[in-house]
């Protein structure tokens, strides 16, 4: 099966969750405001050390 966190804040997220991840994927809901998705994802390049 998939695996799925709710999270709010970028120091939520655990290195630990993507170990032996292939894909990895983010939703957000419509009032999320574009900065939080965007700490989301510099916080995910900075886990794999590559490119989201």
């Amino acid at each position: 099966g998939t695996r799925t966190f709710h999270i709010e804040t970028r120091d939520e997220i655990d290195p630990a969750w993507f170990h032996g991840a292939g894909k990895v994927g983010i939703t957000a809901g419509a009032s999320t405001p574009e900065w939080i998705i965007e700490e989301m994802i510099e916080r995910l390049n900075q886990i794999s050390g590559e490119s989201v």
